[in-house]
Parts: structure tokens; sequence; C-alpha cells
């Protein structure tokens, strides 16, 4: 019996002291925790002053480095009032800075470029100004445009003597004197010399009814060639002769040939 109630006894210490152990555990594992809480809080009361000394050095050093330089002599700062922190550039068309630091709630529209409200007048013409500051076309090379706006075909100016001149010796010459030069056959290319100038003869075209309408062709002082057309059969010759200009391979007539002097006699 005596035995008994001493392992009894023992079983219940052995009980006691592994309720003693836990509870010791337990309060070990919640220090442990508060100490953990603690350094956490800790480092971040720290880690946020050093970041907030950080963030006034920096803006310190920006509000230093963007600091309105003094008025020049002369300027009123009522006249030039400080730009506020930040960028102290006006972009091109804002208003100015108000005397608060503030700008206008207003932007002007930037006006487009040219006259919008301008309408071009190019009716029935080709080329030269549309009125609204540009060009109703350009003329091809060879043509020029003239005052209603037409590309029209001009002698070039070192050739205006010889056209006037060539003009003037076949506007003199009889028909008779003409048909002789020609021949009973005339062809493309003969030589015909009328007057102290000398031509080569060229086929132009036809007319309505299948004739050829011959022309005699020279090369004027500029290198250009040119071809006055044969005055046909009772030809008025106080007129001009048509005369053409050759442009790329095509022959092109001129829009105001130069007339000849009335004949002689």
């Amino acid at each position: 019996m005596g035995d008994f109630n001493q392992n009894l006894s023992g079983v219940e210490n052995n009980s006691e002291d592994k309720k003693f152990n836990f509870i010791v555990k337990i309060l070990v594992i919640i220090a442990v925790i508060l100490i953990i809480v603690a350094a956490i809080v800790i480092f971040s009361v720290f880690s946020d002053k050093d970041i907030d000394t950080v963030n006034k050095s920096t803006t310190k050093a920006i509000n230093k480095s963007i600091k309105p330089s003094s008025p020049p002599a002369g300027n009123s700062p009522t006249n030039n009032p400080p730009m506020p922190p930040g960028n102290n550039t006006i972009p091109p068309g804002l208003p100015p800075v108000q005397p608060n630091g503030s700008l206008n709630n207003t932007i002007p529209p930037v006006p487009p470029a040219g006259n919008s409200s301008c309408i071009p007048s190019c009716t029935n013409r080709e080329c030269g100004p549309n009125g609204c500051g540009s060009v109703c076309g350009t003329c091809s090379s060879g043509y020029v445009c003239n005052q209603t706006g037409k590309c029209i075909v001009v002698p070039e100016q070192e050739d205006m003597q010889d056209i006037s001149l060539k003009s003037t010796a076949i506007n003199n010459v009889s028909l008779q004197e003409i048909q002789q030069a020609l021949g009973q056959n005339p062809s493309e290319g003969k030589i015909i010399t009328l007057g102290s100038y000398t031509f080569t003869l060229i086929s132009l075209g036809t007319t309505p009814d299948g004739k050829n309408i011959w022309g005699l062709s020279f090369i004027g002082t500029s290198g250009t060639e040119y071809a006055i057309v044969l005055p046909p059969p009772n030809f008025d010759k106080t007129k001009p002769l048509p005369i053409y200009k050759k442009i790329n391979e095509d022959w092109i007539i001129l829009a105001s040939p130069t007339p000849p002097s009335p004949p002689s006699g």
C-alpha cells in the first residue's frame, strides 16, 4: 500500500512538472513574438525618419536649383512676378503668369497656317496665283503662264530677233517665189532659200481636207528649233504668220507670234 501511494505521488509530481514546463514554453514563445514585433516597430520608425530626411533634402535642393533669379535693374517685381516652383519656361502661345503665380485658364487658339477663310480662285485657270498665297498649278517645261492663267508657249528671249527677221523675209516673198522654191514635189527635209535665209522644209500636219501644212524650220540663237508656216494662197500679209516651237519632239504653236513688218512696195 505504501508503495502504491508513493508511486501515485510520483505520477502527480511528474504531471505538475509537465504542466509547468508547458507554461514556461508558452511564455517563452510569447516573449519572442513580442521582441520581434518591437524590433519591427523600431526599424519602421527609424526608416520613416531616414526617408523623410532624404525627401526634405531632395526637395530643398530642387527648390534651390529652380529659385528664380533676381529681376534685372529697372524692372519692378510687380511687372515681373516670380514663377511658381517647377518648370519656369512658358511654352509659346500661353498667356503670361499672373501676380499670384498661376496661369490663365484660357489658352488662345493657335491660328492655322495661311488664311483659312480664303477661297482659291482657279476657275478656268491652269496656272498662276490662286489669290490665297498659293498657285492653281504649274506649267510643263517649255511653257509659261500668262496673265489669264493659261500655259502658253513663247519664244526664247534671245530668239525674238531671229523670228522677226525670218518671218518678215518669208512674208515679203511672193507666193510664186515660194512655189518655185518648193518645186513640183516638195518633200520633208528639203533645203529652201528665201531671201537671204535658208530653211528646212517640214510637215506640221495636215488640213481637214488632207493637205500638208508646210513649215520652214530654222534654229534660233538659243539653239531652239522653230518653224514658220508657209503662207497659204490669199493670205493676208498684214497678219503674223503662225510660228511653231519644238518642245520634246512636238511642234507647239506659239501663243503670240511676232508680226512681220508690212511688205515694202
